[in-house]
């Protein structure tokens, strides 16, 4: 009796440990991405179709400011000339044409593809020159042409961010992806003394490339 005692005991702390075992290597529960507030997001501006673009920018966080015009002459019909693009072009700095905002000390030109920066300049001036500015540049003076993956089609696109004065800092990965608009906003926004609401204004200006298709 007391050897079928023993047997049923350890059977019993076996499927035991057993189910403990399976209860801690199981998959967490899958959770659903928060939805993006429709304060944030953006359609994409009339007469710009971002047709299979993976890259389009709707979310930011400053669709509330006060906007202004941006164009270029290398951007007809929703499309970025092949110029300026790295590959498949010549990598030649797009022109750059916007409105003069009223109290603005500083322009920042940010051309971003989704999370990766092409170009950053910093300037007093409302329009920038085709060829005007070059990879190595250094912070403030770059530009990168699109290189979007073979066969893909990426929206490149081109905020303009009208300062009162100097940012407290700037921290732009150029040529490179973790950047975020939003992100660059809130450090625009602060002035040397950590005062909000550096940014008057913003423009915008998007266009797509499409590298093999």
């Amino acid at each position: 009796m007391k050897k079928i005692l023993r047997t049923f005991a350890v059977a019993l702390t076996a499927v035991m440990a057993l189910s403990a075992f399976s209860a801690c290597s199981s998959k967490p529960a899958e959770t659903t991405a928060p939805t993006v507030a429709s304060s944030q997001t953006e359609a994409a501006p009339s007469g710009f179709n971002r047709g299979k673009s993976t890259t389009y920018i709707s979310d930011i966080s400053f669709k509330d400011l006060p906007t202004f015009s941006v164009t270029s002459s290398a951007v007809k019909d929703g499309v970025w000339d092949k110029k300026i693009a790295f590959e498949g072009g010549e990598n030649i700095s797009p022109d750059l044409k916007w409105d003069k905002v009223d109290g603005a000390a500083r322009y920042v030109v940010i051309m971003i593809d989704g999370s990766w920066i092409h170009m950053d300049v910093f300037t007093t001036e409302t329009s920038l020159a085709e060829k005007a500015y070059k990879t190595r540049g250094g912070e403030g003076a770059e530009y990168i042409g699109p290189y979007p993956p073979m066969g893909s089609t990426h929206t490149y696109s081109v905020f303009v961010f009208a300062l009162k004065g100097d940012p407290a800092k700037t921290r732009i990965y150029f040529d490179a992806g973790g950047n975020n608009i939003n992100e660059i906003f809130k450090m625009l926004d602060s002035d040397k003394s950590g005062s909000q609401g550096n940014v008057l204004a913003y423009g915008r200006l998007d266009g797509n490339y499409t590298v093999g298709q």
